[in-house]
Order: C-alpha cells, then sequence, then structure tokens
C-alpha cells in the first residue's frame, strides 16, 4: 500500500509538518522521515508535528521504525504527534519522559502546536 499523504512535508511556524496515514510500506515510512530530515535541515527548523490522525494503528514494523528514528534521530528539538489512540499517547508520552526525549503526544494539533512553538 502506497503511503498516504494529505499535504506534503510542509514547514510553517517554526516546524515542519507533515499529516500522513501510516498505513504503509517500510520504505514509505523511510522516505517520509529523510524528507522530514530534509526539509529540517534545508530549512533550519528542529521542531516537527506528525499527525497520524488518519491511521493511528500502524502495524509493528512501521510503528518501530519511527520509534527508532524519534529515539535516535538528533535532527530535532522537539517532535509531537497527534492522532495516536489514548493508551499510546500515555505510553509514548511516559517513555519520552523517562528517557528525556522532547517528543510528546497530543489530542489535538492546536495543542501540539502551541507546545512546538514555545
Amino acid at each position: 500500500m502506497a503511503l498516504a499523504i494529505e499535504q506534503p512535508v510542509v514547514v510553517r511556524q517554526g516546524f515542519v509538518r507533515a499529516r500522513v496515514a501510516m498505513a504503509c510500506q517500510a520504505r514509505d515510512a523511510r522516505s517520509l522521515l529523510m524528507a522530514i530530515d530534509q526539509a529540517m535541515e534545508r530549512h533550519r527548523v528542529r521542531r516537527v508535528l506528525l499527525d497520524r490522525s488518519d491511521d493511528p494503528a500502524p502495524s509493528e514494523e512501521i510503528a518501530a521504525i519511527f520509534q527508532h528514528w524519534v529515539e535516535s534521530a538528533r535532527l530535532f528539538e522537539r517532535v509531537a504527534f497527534v492522532g495516536l489512540p489514548t493508551m499510546e499517547r500515555i505510553g509514548l508520552n511516559m517513555r519520552a519522559l523517562s528517557r528525556k526525549l522532547e517528543v510528546r503526544a497530543f489530542d489535538s494539533a492546536d495543542e501540539a502546536i502551541e507546545w512546538l512553538t514555545r
């Protein structure tokens, strides 16, 4: 299945934003993350908003790709997720806090944007 991107990876308000459907193949997820990394470098921004509202339940493989990117990539200052199921949102926030990562999951894009632009 092809990666669905409702809007391209864009930079606005000092952060990279991508609204994605996570029902994709591993190479599509890696391509998206590469595009995000390139946008951060090109525009010299270090904050990211990933909106998973269209498909909040990715395969384990895709979730692992994104988790690895978050935990190992150091291009970013902050990453915000929107559209996660409640338990995943809570788990992500707990793991991020325990590992001292500037990564959070929010109920709404407005909350995420407020946090990203502080």
